[in-house]
C-alpha cells in the first residue's frame, strides 16, 4: 500500500490552519495542524511529514532555526506570510533549495499547488 503524503502546517491562526487542512484533505493529503515549536518537534519524531508550511511571524525568534533545522533534514519548507519575513530568516531561505517563500496575499489554492509540486518532486 502506498504511504500517504503528510504535510505539517505551523501557524498560530486556527482558521488558516483549518482552511489549508480542508484543501489538502480534498486532494488526499494528510495535514497535521500545529501552533508551537514543541508540537513541531514532537510531530517530527512521532509522525514524520514530507513538507512543512510555516508562518514566520510566530511571536518569537524560533522560526529561523526551525526553517534551518528542517532544511538540514531535507524537509521542504514553504514560508508563507502576508508580511515580509524577518532578516534573520532570509539567509536560510535564500541558501536552501528546499525552502520557498510565498509573500503577500497568497491564496490557500496557491499554497496547496506549491505543496503538491514539492510532494511530487517538481520544485
Amino acid at each position: 500500500m502506498k504511504e500517504a503524503k503528510h504535510v505539517c502546517v505551523l501557524d498560530e491562526d486556527v482558521f488558516w490552519r483549518d482552511t489549508l487542512a480542508r484543501c489538502f484533505q480534498e486532494r488526499g493529503i494528510r495535514a497535521s495542524l500545529i501552533e508551537t515549536e514543541d508540537e513541531l518537534w514532537g510531530l517530527l519524531s512521532s509522525d514524520p511529514f514530507n513538507v512543512a508550511i510555516v508562518e514566520p511571524r510566530m511571536g518569537d525568534d524560533s522560526i529561523g532555526h526551525i526553517i534551518q533545522a528542517l532544511c538540514l533534514r531535507s524537509i521542504p519548507v514553504i514560508v508563507c506570510t502576508g508580511a515580509f519575513y524577518p532578516m534573520q530568516i532570509s539567509s536560510f531561505i535564500n541558501q536552501s533549495p528546499s525552502a520557498i517563500y510565498l509573500k503577500g496575499n497568497v491564496s490557500s489554492c496557491a499554497i496547496t499547488d506549491c505543496t503538491l509540486r514539492l510532494l511530487d518532486g517538481v520544485v
